[in-house]
């Protein structure tokens, strides 16, 4: 890069041009009087004052180039030390102070020859800015000038290494606040995009590491209090993110901010020296009449415009004027373009490696107007070719700095910070305890390698693996194990080692064991077989479940509780190594059914209906059976009997579980079944007839009868006695009367006699010999009256007196209502027959008369 490039403003009077000698003519670039000066370098001829002096403009902005200070940094992010300045925003922007905080890729001197300027990030994605508030207010419609020293770099993230600028033109760019706003503000990212923010103007700039001056121009809208610097909100499409490897970064020094009147006439330059693409701009603060161009004092012929095309004429560098004239006075504006001075620039990616590198370096740097070349290894060794290449061997960080001489003897250099970095290889170590046991046992590794540690990778010689640094490992069979440590270094170096045949793994016994059944009824004996092949067995050791431990190699064990055991059988195989095994849950031992039963009633006469019910616990139930201790059983659980005979009886109730498991309950004469009373009785007098209906009963029942209870007739019908031996009345109607009688004893038992009363009728047939059917309800009708006949055989009819059959009837209730086979009633005699059979003694009898009818 070019280290001293830099353009100085001079500000300007404007004089009057006087006393000018007719001899010279300033602006011919010829020595008219002879004198061995030319044009502007006699000056006693040529007086233009504006060359000389005046005074520099002041900045409305506080510490303007950035040499006054609160604290000195020394790293990034630390703008806030600078007097008047402040991180805008959330991103925060740096100051660059000499000695404390200076890379060496900033161009010195700094313009002005100061210690202190400032920086920022210009990415998509993160954008800093500087920031600060005026010591006077710009007024609204006022036009005003910001004059400053910028360069950029293309570099990484942590400000150290730089790469070669390739960044397309961008706006630098202004924003104004209407007020002095509390540091850092809460703007996310540009301030353009926030209220409160405003755009004042921008230049458009080249990106170039070596310094060059800009001017933005611009007129507020509104009085600005405070402004930010820095970045566009949309940037050009190369523009790197903040994610890339590398960034843009922009750095700024001597900000003159004023109104535009104060500045006068400038000079700005575009592009550079040594790339033959330089041009110089003049600024009249106002349009002149004419403009001449001068190198060193001596005219450009030719060159009466404002732009100078410094390559393009094949110019050097040195001073350089434009002279403004009007009528009366002339106006000088210059510019001093330095030596030509070559950038140094490595053009190496950093590298990295766990192995020696033969690293070939190249510059980036144009070598044509170079005379003198230097790299310095960083490792006590250089060399002086363009392109050399070095080894490196040893671990250990690597600066290497590039030296340039440029044909004008500019010396410019690099220096590539960590641009090698050769990373020392580990040499894993590794403990293992134990070294040597059973199938199953866990060793644990310890890497014993040291602070080269960064990842681990374990080959534990059985297919097993793992990914940290001191791991545990289950070894689950019987060998011998070779393994192998795998040390990766923070840096990414690799290395192994494997310490072989390390872990001896003996096998175990294969424990296993049967018993001759696994379930049954309390008390439960089990027989255990011992099944571990024999060559396995050194000592055995069972655990039963039932607390009982017996080193017998095929025990018994006998289980008297019910529930379920889990039984354990360690075998120590004769090298010492043990194995057991357990059989959760693997013997059932049963408890019985705690037999519970109910019965209603428990006493009774009989014949006595007992119901029977099975109360024991269902989950104990099955099946049961009953003795009911008549001879009678059942297997029903829930059940009802009936005791036909007196007497006391033992119950029992057999329960089996569905575990097949039994269990019973006996009461003995459970049930009381009481005998009945003998009922009996007699009665007289009989037979009799219905002249003779009172008859008198004697109770003739067994001895233990305590009441009676007698009932005459059909449903007592006819009464009802609890006397012992009552009478009664019976009707004088011929039949048979029930009579029954109930007996009852001290247990409530009874006895029933029915026996019947026979009244003997009483044959007579009674006609009546008139009756007036005339409608009044009195004997308005006629029929024989019969006693004790069979009405089966009843039959009377009427005949007039001619022997006519006027009416008959089969029914012993229906009489003849005087009506001639249905027809009108005439009075007179009628005869009449009536067929009839007794109930007595059974005989069939028929009678004559004469029934007369009246009116």
């Amino acid at each position: 890069m070019r280290s001293s490039l830099r353009s100085k403003l001079v500000p300007f009077l404007l004089l009057l041009c006087s006393g000018v000698s007719a001899q010279e003519i300033c602006n011919n670039a010829i020595d008219d009087d002879n004198d061995g000066l030319i044009d502007l370098n006699d000056t006693t001829e040529c007086v233009c004052d504006g060359i000389i002096g005046g005074g520099e403009v002041e900045s409305i902005l506080p510490n303007a180039s950035f040499e006054d200070f609160d604290c000195q940094p020394t790293s990034y992010s630390q703008l806030d030390c600078a007097d008047g300045w402040a991180q805008a925003t959330g991103s925060t922007s740096d100051y660059f102070l000499a000695p404390t905080y200076m890379p060496a890729w900033i161009e010195q001197p700094l313009p002005g020859g100061g210690n202190g300027c400032v920086g920022g990030y210009f990415c998509h994605d993160y954008m800093e800015y500087i920031g600060g508030c005026l010591m006077q207010p710009m007024l609204a419609g006022e036009s005003y000038s910001l004059n400053m020293s910028v360069a950029a770099f293309e570099i990484d993230n942590f400000l150290s290494n730089t790469t070669l600028m390739n960044l397309s033109p961008v706006n630098v760019t202004i924003f104004g606040s209407a007020t002095c706003p509390t540091w850092p503000t809460p703007v996310p990212l540009c301030p353009g995009t926030e209220p409160g923010w405003s755009e004042l103007g921008y230049v458009t700039y080249t990106p170039n590491e070596s310094w060059s001056q800009v001017t933005i121009t611009f007129v507020p809208t509104f009085d600005v209090q405070a402004i930010m610097i820095g970045s566009p909100c949309t940037l050009p499409p190369d523009y790197p993110s903040v994610s890339d490897q590398w960034l843009a970064y922009f750095i700024f020094d001597n900000l003159t901010l004023n109104e535009t009147s104060a500045f006068g006439s400038t000079i700005t330059e575009a592009g550079e020296f040594y790339l033959d693409d330089l041009e110089l701009t003049g600024h009249p603060d106002s349009l002149a009449q004419s403009y001449q161009w001068f190198y060193q004092g001596v005219a450009l012929p030719g060159q009466t415009d404002t732009i100078l095309g410094v390559s393009i004429n094949d110019l050097d560098t040195g001073w350089y004027q434009m002279v403004s004239y009007y009528d009366t006075i002339c106006v000088i504006s210059e510019i001093h373009i330095d030596p030509i001075c070559v950038p140094a620039v490595i053009g190496n990616a950093p590298v990295t490696s766990c192995d020696p590198v033969n690293f070939q370096l190249q510059t980036l740097s144009d070598l044509s107007q170079v005379i003198g070349v230097n790299w310095d290894f960083g490792d006590g060794s250089s060399d002086t070719t363009s392109a050399p290449s070095h080894q490196y061997t040893e671990p250990g960080t690597y600066d290497v700095t590039l030296s340039l001489l440029s044909e004008d003897f500019c010396p410019t250099d690099t220096t590539y910070t960590a641009l090698i970095t050769i990373y020392e290889v580990p040499e894993p170590t590794f403990t293992a305890d134990p070294l040597e046991g059973c199938i199953g046992m866990t060793v644990n590794f310890t890497n014993t390698t040291g602070t080269l540690t960064g990842n681990c990778a374990w080959s534990f010689g059985d297919g097993g693996s793992a990914n940290i640094c001191d791991p545990s490992h289950t070894y689950n069979q019987a060998d011998t194990f070779s393994v192998q440590l795998t040390v990766t270094s923070p840096q990414g170096c690799t290395n192994d080692t494997t310490i072989t045949e390390m872990i001896i793994v003996y096998a175990e016994p294969q424990v296993s064991f049967t018993s001759d059944t696994i379930a049954g009824c309390t008390p439960l004996t089990i027989q255990f077989t011992n099944t571990t092949p024999a060559n396995q067995v050194g000592s055995v050791l069972w655990d039963l479940g039932n607390g009982t431990t017996t080193t017998t190699d095929n025990p018994s064990g006998l289980y008297t509780d019910p529930g379920t055991y889990s039984v354990s059988l360690e075998v120590t195989h004769p090298q010492g190594c043990s194995a057991e095994v357990t059989v959760q849950d693997m013997i059932t031992a049963y408890g019985h059914p705690v037999v519970t039963f109910t019965n209603q009633p428990d006493s009774g006469c009989y014949p006595l209906e007992v119901q029977f019910a099975n109360t024991t616990d269902a989950a104990f139930t099955n099946t049961c059976a009953w003795n009911f201790g008549d001879g009678g059983t059942s297997d029903q659980c829930t059940t009802a009997h009936t005791y036909t005979a007196p007497g006391a009886y033992t119950v029992s109730l057999e329960v089996i579980s569905p575990q097949n498991c039994d269990g019973d309950t006996t009461y003995a004469d459970l049930i009381t079944v009481f005998d009945h009373p003998q009922a009996d009785f007699y009665f007289g007098p009989q037979p009799t007839d219905i002249f003779n209906t009172y008859i008198t009963f004697i109770d003739s029942s067994s001895v233990d009868a305590l009441q009676w209870n007698w009932s005459f007739g059909e449903n007592g019908a006819l009464g009802s006695s609890t006397q012992e031996h009552p009478a009664l009345h019976f009707p004088d109607i011929r039949g048979l009367y029930p009579v029954q009688l109930v007996v009852t004893n001290v247990h409530t038992c009874t006895d029933t006699m029915l026996r019947f009363v026979e009244i003997e009728g009483y044959y007579a047939v009674y006609a009546p010999n008139a009756f007036t059917p005339d409608g009044d309800g009195v004997n308005d009708t006629w029929r024989p009256l019969v006693r004790d006949q069979e009405d089966a055989y009843y039959h009377v009819t009427v005949y007039d007196r001619w022997g006519h059959e006027v009416w008959a009837t089969n029914d012993p209730a229906q009489g003849w209502d005087g009506k001639a086979n249905g027809g009108s009633i005439v009075t007179g005699v009628y005869s009449w027959k009536l067929k009839t059979r007794d109930v007595v003694g059974n005989f069939d009898h028929e009678y004559l008369g004469h029934v007369s009818l009246l009116k």
